[in-house]
């Protein structure tokens, strides 16, 4: 159902992009010294650059109607700032991530303390600045789209988080998905180099295989996790079902809930 996603990292992967300007994280780093060419086209593929440092974008100035609000946005030193200003108020986020692989367009967080927000404005590829989804219907606009675990687990790797929603963030630093995401843990493959003791999701059949594309890009209606699970117990190989249950609806007027089959 969702082979689109692994055939579109396929397609990507063999193109010949130029590596992406990220600072790798440790099992990717692992992962370059013996296979270089495989992941640093990896890296250049929306998959790897699922996470990065803005890149370079317009100046501009959007205008929220439905608000009066005005949100512009520039560049100082290679960091990228929104600066909104609403009624009288000013206030200015310096933007340290750009979420999304950047094929249909682009999303950017900032960080206030050890909290995620969205910001109001995203850059579409067709049409350029625009407000993000979702914000353009608000009375009000601020910065206060909280990106909980949830949302940042398919964007990146490492982010950890010490509340029980899942907002309160502790990493100092947050990587875009690594190589480890489809092929499971790399210690062991580096302490002994063989086929065996990695994954391959081209040699996995059935739930499995489907499953490692599945953990991020089956949503449904609704996910829910399994009793005691976190999203990321997942691991390679194994059903996602074991991890959380996913939820569609069915019946047109009639709608209910119904769980997915493996």
């Amino acid at each position: 159902m969702f082979w689109w996603a692994c055939y579109l990292v396929v397609v990507l992967s063999i193109t010949n992009f130029a590596p992406a300007d990220v600072k790798s994280d440790s099992s990717t780093t692992v992962c370059l010294k013996c296979h270089r060419l495989a992941t640093e086209r990896y890296l250049a593929t929306a998959m790897g650059r699922s996470l990065i440092k803005p890149q370079a974008y317009p100046n501009a100035v959007i205008k929220h109607p439905r608000s009066g609000s005005v949100i512009k946005v520039t560049s100082r030193d290679g960091t990228m700032f929104h600066r909104l200003e609403e009624n009288g108020l000013v206030t200015t986020y310096a933007i340290p991530y750009q979420v999304g692989g950047g094929m249909e367009g682009s999303t950017f967080l900032v960080r206030l303390k050890d909290y995620l927000f969205e910001s109001p404005v995203s850059w579409f590829n067709a049409y350029g600045w625009d407000m993000s989804p979702g914000y353009e219907s608000k009375d009000v606009l601020e910065f206060d789209r909280a990106v909980s675990k949830e949302c940042i687990f398919c964007h990146a790797t490492g982010a950890r988080f010490d509340d029980s929603d899942g907002r309160h963030l502790v990493s100092k630093t947050l990587q875009p998905i690594t190589c480890e995401r489809c092929h499971g843990s790399t210690e062991e493959h580096v302490r002994n180099p063989i086929k065996g003791n990695i994954v391959n999701p081209a040699k996995l059949t059935g739930p499995a295989r489907d499953s490692i594309c599945e953990q991020c890009h089956l949503e449904g209606t609704n996910r829910v996790l399994n009793p005691g699970m976190d999203w990321t117990d997942y691991r390679p190989g194994q059903p996602a079902e074991n991890v959380f249950t996913t939820y569609v609806l069915e019946g047109g007027d009639k709608q209910r809930n119904r769980r997915t089959l493996p």
